[in-house]
């Protein structure tokens, strides 16, 4: 499903508590599953994208998100991320991705991206990592 767009809205009772969106850029389910916990935890509003495409579309949407956070294996144009990078330079945006995939890693900087973390520390940071980059809620 390239291009697809799956949001899912908080249910009623933590929409009025939930703050501004933090997007997340994943086609791993169970890991997306783990990503959208943490964001609502910390007070954001989890929305998902499952392509380069579709996360331009949630940007278009989204009135002031908090924050990007990109699955280096979900990117799928890197040219689109890096113009997307360049035409909001006020949002924060942070990557992951396994550190085998060197080049991955290294489009991922190339792109202009706040903060890319291995696997390895955004699974064990990634509370911290939200917190430090996102902006405020409030």
């Amino acid at each position: 499903m390239t291009g697809t767009m799956q949001i899912q809205p908080p249910s009623p009772n933590e929409s009025e508590t939930l703050g501004p969106a933090v997007i997340v850029l994943n086609k791993d389910l169970f890991f997306g599953v783990t990503i959208a916990n943490t964001v609502r935890a910390l007070g954001y509003t989890p929305i998902a994208a499952r392509s380069t495409t579709a996360l331009a579309s949630a940007l278009s949407v989204t009135q002031e998100p908090a924050l990007v956070v990109i699955d280096i294996a979900a990117v799928d144009d890197w040219d689109a991320l890096g113009t997307i990078v360049a035409e909001t330079p006020e949002l924060p945006s942070i990557a992951f991705g396994s550190h085998t995939n060197v080049e991955g890693l290294r489009s991922a900087k190339r792109a202009g991206l706040t903060r890319v973390f291995s696997n390895g520390e955004f699974h064990r940071t990634m509370g911290d990592a939200i917190t430090r980059y996102a902006r405020p809620t409030g």
